[in-house]
């Protein structure tokens, strides 16, 4: 089965797997993966508020890491059996989307495999990793308000990636991100702001794997180890690379994933 639609991507059969990109993303970042596993898996790849071929925020509304998961839940009622269970994998800003999903909904996730997930809203407010996050946040804003969005692009993607990189990207890239940068604003605020604490997700007793790139940045890393340190069933991974692995290094990614994937079906059949 093959069906594709406006926000979301359906691949193969069998057990679902959802899959959430990362900001300035879009499904079709999973493109490599949900190849590799729609043989043995019916993949879901979704495209987030504001990316892709989804809908843009209300501006004149506040906007909350809530509402993509109100938004995902819809998409899923709509396309799986009622009480389905599914897998969730996720990167970045979308594994901070997936961790809060997996919160509310733990009954319907068999596993949760994330990415780096940006919950910057676990960091303590003392933490210079959260300085370092608020002052990429500040310049972005400020070009922003200058309407200069290759300028903010340009910021957003070098931090997470070496310098230059937006540079070098082909033309029509740099186009394509510096559209969909109006949309990281709202990305910040709903992850810096979520009310969602590390005593809440350490309720999370779902089989979960934390993957982290070994060159990552400074905040990236330090909510990986709140979270590998307060996730009760949590196995651990560390990749080539950095932030944007499962872009840059996908293969190496993708089998440790689909290596998750196996063992937690392998697990839930044997329980």
């Amino acid at each position: 089965m093959n069906e594709a639609k406006k926000d979301y991507t359906i691949l193969g059969e069998h057990t679902p797997v959802v899959l959430l990109h990362s900001s300035l993303s879009s499904k079709a970042q999973w493109q490599r993966l949900t190849s590799q596993l729609s043989p043995q898996f019916k993949t879901i790849a979704i495209d987030l508020y504001g990316y892709g071929a989804a809908p843009f925020p209300d501006p004149h509304a506040a906007f909350a890491l809530q509402n993509e998961v109100v938004r995902i839940q819809d998409i899923l009622n709509a396309v799986l059996a009622p009480q389905a269970r599914f897998h969730l994998i996720g990167h970045s800003y979308g594994a901070a989307v997936a961790l809060r999903l997996c919160y509310q909904q733990q009954n319907n996730i068999s596993s949760l495999t994330l990415f780096e997930p940006v919950a910057f809203h676990l960091l303590p407010k003392t933490d210079p990793a959260l300085h370092e996050i608020e002052t990429l946040k500040n310049h972005i804003t400020l070009a922003l308000q200058q309407e200069d969005y290759e300028a903010a692009a340009a910021c957003f993607v070098d931090y997470w990636n070496t310098p230059n990189s937006y540079h070098r990207l082909p033309t029509r890239t740099q186009s394509t991100l510096a559209n969909a940068i109006k949309k990281i604003p709202f990305d910040f605020n709903a992850l810096m702001h979520d009310p969602y604490s590390i005593a809440d997700y350490q309720k999370i007793n779902t089989p979960t794997c934390l993957l982290a790139g070994k060159q990552t940045r400074l905040p990236a890393r330090h909510v990986r180890d709140l979270l590998a340190a307060s996730l009760p069933h949590c196995q651990q991974h560390w990749v080539s690379g950095g932030h944007m692995s499962p872009i840059t290094h996908a293969d190496e990614v993708n089998n440790i994933m689909m290596a998750c994937l196996k063992s937690f079906t392998t697990s839930h059949h044997s329980n």
